[in-house]
């Protein structure tokens, strides 16, 4: 699930996950939506509402659980379960990614979450992680981009605080016209991780 963040020069961003020497991409966040099954969220940092969704969300299971156990499902009330879990989750399993703890706050996150399809299954990859093995699939751009070529909706890059700043977006511009990314600005961060 690819993560995104509203603030353009954070400090703790740039710290955590850009240094040395690193990138932002900003992007045109409505080029990110490629279809029905790919939406852009807003992480929920609430915790009163992470709460009471949890709430409401055990409260709708265990109604919608008992409005489908009638009739012949009576019967076989285990099988009922099995096949309301599957449907429940697939449903349910999309809130997962919305919510994060109130200390996060300061990123400001949105999250595209993706909705596998049986015809992509072939297409994940994976990859190793600290604590598990990862799992994710490269989405395409959407069409509205207009080109034979795909190109992501990138809005703009940012060189992030390290050494030779200046350099570094002379080969960034290069790189992106050699992609056909002709007209995106390319900027040097002002945040310095330099204690003073």
């Amino acid at each position: 699930m690819p993560a995104f963040s509203a603030e353009e020069e954070d400090l703790s961003q740039w710290d955590r996950y850009g240094k040395p020497n690193g990138y932002a991409i900003g992007f045109i966040a409505r080029g990110l939506c490629r279809e029905a099954t790919s939406t852009l969220y807003k992480v929920v940092y609430d915790t009163a509402m992470h709460e009471q969704t949890s709430k409401d969300i055990a409260e709708a299971t265990l109604r919608f659980f008992l409005e489908g156990l009638n009739a012949e499902r009576l019967q076989a009330p285990d099988k009922w379960a099995e096949e309301f879990f599957v449907a429940w989750d697939e449903w349910v399993y999309r809130l997962a990614p919305l919510a994060k703890d109130h200390k996060w706050r300061a990123e400001s996150e949105f999250r595209l979450v993706h909705e596998l399809k049986i015809q992509e299954f072939g297409q994940v990859r994976f990859k190793q992680r600290e604590t598990m093995l990862g799992r994710y699939i490269a989405l395409d751009t959407p069409c509205w981009l207009k080109r034979r070529t795909p190109l992501l909706p990138i809005a703009k890059v940012m060189i992030g605080p390290g050494n030779h700043p200046s350099f570094t977006k002379i080969s960034a511009r290069l790189l992106l016209d050699q992609m056909g990314y002709e007209n995106v600005p390319v900027e040097v961060t002002n945040v310095t991780l330099q204690r003073v």
